[in-house]
Parts: C-alpha cells; sequence; structure tokens
C-alpha cells in the first residue's frame, strides 16, 4: 500500500532509467492465449436502444426477465458484481488491445470505497465519504493486481511516488515491474502531464493511464486550460484507447422519498457504465439492492443527458430494473409486494430458526434493519455487521 509521504517531491519522472531497447516485440506476452476468458469480451458492438437480461440479487424475485429483440447472448449482463470480476475484465481488455497494437490506454475502475467496501454492488453513498489517501491506496491497490495478470503473479512491482509530497497534496504514483517493460500512471491530475509525455516517449511500451483526476469536459475551462495549451493536452491523450471503464453515476435524483407511494426511484435512476475493448459502452440501469439490467449499448461514452434519456427510455418500455428499486427502497410496507426478501422477512419475523446462513446473505441491507429493529436490537452498522447480528439472534 503506498502511504503518504511528507517528504520532499519526489524526483522527476524523466529521471527514470531507460528502459531496454527493443521492447516492441514484448508485448506478445501479455497475449490474450491461454488467458481465462471474461464473457462478452471482444464481441462485435450491438446497435444502441437495446435493453437486456436482467440481473437479480440473491434472495430477490423479479417476474419475467424477458428482454427484447435482441439475443439472449447479447442481452446477456456483464456487469462486474466483486472487484476481482472488474480487475479480470480489465486483464482481458487491456490484453485484447495490445494484440490489437495499442500500447497506450486508459483504465478507469470504479474504486470499491465507501459504501462498496464492504458490498460491490451497493449504490447508496454513505454520509461520510473516505479519504482521497484511501481512494488512492485503493486504485494502487488494483492497478497491481491488474499488472500481475497481465505479467504473471511472480513479477515484483515497484512503485514510485511522483505527486509533489506532503499529505495535503494530490497523490500520484507510477507503478511498474523490474525490466520496466510497462508502466501505469495512477490517479495523474493534470499537473502530472508533463511527465506523462516523457513516459510515453519509450517506443515500444505499454503506457497505462489509470483512473484519472481531470476534468476535461462539463466546464468553460478545463483542467488543462484553454486555447493551443487545451489543444496540445486533448491531441495527447487522443492517442490513448479507453481499453476499461467502469463509472458509476447519478441521475436525477432516486433517493428523493415520493411522499404518495414512500418509495425511491419514482424518477432518475442510478447507472453503471462500463466499457471493455473492443466492445461499446454498456448502460446499466442499477437497484439498491444489487440488481440491474442493460439499458443500451453506444459507441462513444454516453454524458449526463444521454443518460438521462436512457433511463426515461427504459421507464417508457418498462423495464423490471426500475420496480426492484421502487420496493428495494420502500418505507411503507406493501401488503400485495411478493418479493423474495419480503416473504423471507414476513417468514423470519415469526421464526428466525427457519432461516440459513446462505438466507441471511442474500438479505439486503434494508431487510435485515426491518428484521432487527422488529426484535429491539441496533441496525446500524455495515451490511456485514447487520448479517452478524441477524445470526447470532437467530442462534440465541
Amino acid at each position: 500500500m503506498l502511504q503518504a509521504s511528507a517528504k520532499a517531491p519526489t524526483q522527476a519522472l524523466g529521471a527514470l532509467p531507460s528502459l531496454p531497447g527493443a521492447v516492441a516485440a514484448r508485448h506478445t506476452r501479455y497475449s490474450c492465449t491461454g488467458s481465462p476468458a471474461v464473457a462478452g469480451c471482444g464481441a462485435a458492438a450491438a446497435p444502441a436502444r437495446r435493453c437486456g437480461r436482467l440481473t437479480v440479487a440473491a434472495g430477490s424475485t423479479a417476474g419475467s426477465a424477458a428482454a427484447t429483440d435482441a439475443p439472449a447472448a447479447a442481452a446477456a449482463n456483464q456487469l462486474p458484481r466483486t472487484p476481482a470480476a472488474m480487475v479480470e475484465q480489465a486483464a482481458t481488455a487491456c490484453r485484447a488491445a495490445l494484440d490489437a497494437g495499442s500500447l497506450r490506454q486508459t483504465v478507469v475502475f470504479l474504486l470499491p470505497v465507501n459504501e462498496k467496501e464492504a458490498d460491490f454492488t451497493n449504490t447508496e453513498p454513505m454520509d461520510y465519504p473516505c479519504s482521497l489517501q484511501k481512494e488512492f491506496d485503493t486504485a494502487c491497490a488494483l492497478t497491481r493486481s491488474l499488472l500481475q495478470r497481465l505479467l504473471g503473479a511472480e513479477v515484483e512491482l515497484k512503485a514510485k511516488r511522483i505527486d509533489d509530497g506532503g499529505v495535503e497534496g494530490e497523490p500520484c504514483a507510477v507503478l511498474y515491474p523490474e525490466d520496466r517493460s510497462i508502466a501505469a500512471v495512477v490517479f495523474p491530475t493534470a499537473d502530472r502531464l508533463k511527465q506523462i509525455q516523457v513516459l510515453a516517449k519509450e517506443e515500444g511500451r505499454p503506457l497505462l493511464i489509470v483512473n484519472p483526476q481531470w476534468r476535461n469536459e462539463g466546464q468553460v475551462v478545463s483542467d488543462f486550460g484553454f486555447g493551443p495549451w487545451r489543444k496540445a493536452a486533448d491531441d495527447f491523450l487522443a492517442t490513448f484507447v479507453p481499453s476499461f471503464c467502469l463509472k458509476e453515476k447519478r441521475i436525477g435524483s432516486p433517493g428523493t422519498v415520493d411522499a404518495a407511494t414512500g418509495t425511491r426511484f419514482v424518477s432518475g435512476g442510478v447507472v453503471r457504465l462500463l466499457r471493455r475493448y473492443p466492445g461499446p459502452y454498456e448502460a446499466y440501469a442499477c437497484a439498491p439492492n444489487g440488481s440491474s439490467q442493460l439499458l443500451e449499448r453506444v459507441d462513444a461514452e454516453p454524458e449526463y443527458k444521454e443518460l438521462d434519456a436512457m433511463i426515461k427510455r427504459g421507464r417508457q418500455a418498462k423495464l423490471e430494473i426500475f420496480d426492484i428499486a421502487k420496493r428495494a427502497t420502500a418505507i411503507y410496507a406493501d401488503p400485495s409486494a411478493s418479493t423474495a426478501d419480503d416473504t423471507a422477512s414476513s417468514e423470519a419475523e415469526g421464526d428466525l430458526a427457519g432461516l440459513s446462513d446462505a438466507d441471511i446473505e442474500a438479505m439486503d441491507a434494508a431487510t435485515l434493519r426491518r428484521l432487527l429493529l422488529g426484535r429491539g436490537l441496533p441496525a446500524s452498522g455495515k451490511i456485514s455487521k447487520l448479517r452478524e447480528r441477524l445470526r447470532e439472534a437467530r442462534d440465541g
């Protein structure tokens, strides 16, 4: 783990020893041949406006999972549900891009921090998010795992901080193996662009930019300035292929409670955006209990307004994910609801002894809290603690 340091700034990235020559041919070491494949990676891009198969969290039911006219295989839900699955997909995508000759790549991980630390599928934000340093350490750990999947678990990796130092600054580091045959710059800001350009001068060496922190769209002046300075930065970054991307975006105000129904997710929604080279961007609508459903596939990364339009089209098409999200966040009890979570809750309220460990693991946070509160037990804390508390109540 990389820790923040109060020492003086590290030496410039350009002072790193040069890599050995003739590394262009080495990228064949990352070939997908014989590597574990991720289902769906490398499939041809599907047309936009195509809804997909519903993935339902354990312990939930959603009725029919019928999709549109898309074939079942093409509409399969590929959204990773764990950090390990995400890194495996990223490694497969990076290999595919390397085999296609793309040595410069960007990788964006959805960081398993805050509410996602205990449950990667959780979409409800915490009141007190973690520090920037923890986000940086997590990104470095994911990058280390990615490089080990590309190079081999036995390869020793080194890390070098290239930020200005101190505990108040914006952390950034470069990770690389002993032979410096590949480099990954983690959490770079616009101030680190010149150092990345120095790294990029080494011909034939793969260079990854992981979770860049700059903003270049949606504002009057980008982090790279304006005019010729911005154009020079844009032209350089355009040489990097977005090989893997997993982001989460909140559209509208899905957490607002509708006074009439006592439910959230009446409008807006939470979208996870997935891209695996060479495929398109896939937008998934997500529910707080971990369920998700493909909205559409598009060739270019969609902006906020496009995602908002996708959600509206999904609601018009009556995709099941939106009803699941409402039930998962309902405040008022609905006697007509028939989800497995509600069934489990009503049974458990009478007799916890009938619940197995698997039943408890399948419950979402709302169900666990209802059961604990019904017995006068504390209902605060992480979901792992809630499950532990309910098991103790069952066994006691």
